[in-house]
């Protein structure tokens, strides 16, 4: 189950959801033309195995982690994008089975098989 950091009321929780929902569309065009990207979606902020559930973010799923040293400059994800905090995740690596099923329903299966 998510955990919560009471860091935000949930009007502006829900406000938070809202501006992903609005800039979703862009940002998943953006980013799907990046290498090694496999979906984008919508979704909590995993922190050190946890789900901060008051932290709605764009969830950038990709095949593999790499260290950011090795990556080219229009291959990094921004920590933020359009006013939206991102998470850059490994779909099916999680260690929350909850998520397991949510990660893969926002995969670009195409970009998967290519």
């Amino acid at each position: 189950m998510g955990k919560r950091t009471n860091l935000k009321s949930q009007e502006e929780i829900n406000a938070r959801y809202e501006r992903c929902f609005e800039c979703l569309d862009e940002v998943r065009r953006k980013f799907l033309e990046i290498e090694g990207v496999i979906g984008v979606g919508i979704g909590p902020k995993e922190k050190g195995g946890q789900l901060l559930e008051d932290q709605p973010v764009i969830v950038v799923y990709v095949t593999e982690k790499k260290d950011k040293k090795l990556l080219k400059s229009d291959e990094l994800i921004p920590t933020d994008v359009m006013g939206v905090p991102t998470d850059v995740v490994v779909p099916g690596k999680r260690r929350l089975p909850y998520h397991y099923e949510h990660d893969f329903a926002w995969v670009d299966w195409a970009k998967v098989h290519a």
